[in-house]
C-alpha cells in the first residue's frame, strides 16, 4: 500500500508540469510520436521505481545468506520472493502508467497526484467491492479487474501468464488513453 502513494508522488510530474508550464508546446508540436513520447515519460518512470525496487534483491540476497547458514536446515524461498518481486514491479507498473494518464489530465500536480492515488487505491479494492454485488455476472467482472487479487497469486510464486498479461493490458489501456489525451490536446 506504500506503493499506492509514492508512485503517484513520482508520477505526479510528468504531464501535469509541462502543461503548467506550456513546455507541452514543444513536445506537441516536435517530430516525436505520440507514442514515443508516453512511452518515453513511462520507461523513465518504471526505472526510477525499478532501481527502488532493486533494493529488495540485496534484502534477499540477506536473508538467504541467514536462513541457509542457519543451521536448521530451512532454505530460503526464492520461488516466493522472485514472484513478490515481478508482482511489485507489475504492479507498480500499472501504478505508473495511470499516474501519467491522470497527469495528463490536468495541470495541477496535486490534483494529479491525488487522482493518482484515487485510482491506484480503486484498482486495489475491487475485490472488496465486489463483495457487495449480488448480481453473480458482475460480481465476477469486478473480481476479475482486481489488481490485488492478480498480485496475491504471485505472492505464492505462482507465474500464471493470464495475470502477467492482464497487467501488460492495464499498462496499455493505461498507455493508449494517455496518448488520446494528448493527441487532442494536440489538435485543439
Amino acid at each position: 500500500f506504500i506503493m499506492v502513494i509514492l508512485i503517484p508522488i513520482l508520477t505526479m510530474r510528468t504531464m501535469a508540469d509541462d502543461k503548467r508550464q506550456k513546455t507541452d508546446q514543444l513536445t506537441l508540436t516536435s517530430p516525436v510520436s505520440l507514442f514515443g513520447l508516453v512511452a518515453g515519460k513511462f520507461l523513465a518512470a518504471f526505472f526510477i521505481f525499478l532501481i527502488g525496487a532493486a533494493i529488495m534483491l540485496v534484502y534477499a540476497l540477506g536473508l538467504a545468506a541467514a536462513v541457509n547458514n542457519s543451521g536448521s536446515g530451512a532454505v530460503f524461498n526464492w520461488a516466493g520472493f522472485f514472484g513478490n518481486f515481478v508482482g511489485i514491479v507489475l504492479m507498480g507498473s500499472v501504478f505508473i502508467s495511470a499516474g501519467i494518464f491522470i497527469s495528463s489530465l490536468t495541470e495541477n500536480q496535486m490534483i494529479a497526484a491525488i487522482g493518482s492515488i484515487g485510482v491506484n487505491i480503486l484498482l486495489c479494492l475491487f475485490d472488496i467491492i465486489s463483495n457487495f454485488v449480488s448480481v453473480p455476472f458482475l460480481k465476477n467482472i469486478i473480481n476479475a479487474l482486481s489488481v490485488l487479487y492478480k498480485y496475491q497469486e504471485f505472492t505464492y510464486g505462482i507465474f500464471s501468464l493470464k495475470n502477467i498479461l492482464f497487467f501488460i493490458s492495464l499498462i496499455a489501456v493505461f498507455n493508449f488513453l494517455t496518448m488520446r489525451v494528448i493527441e487532442r490536446r494536440r489538435w485543439s
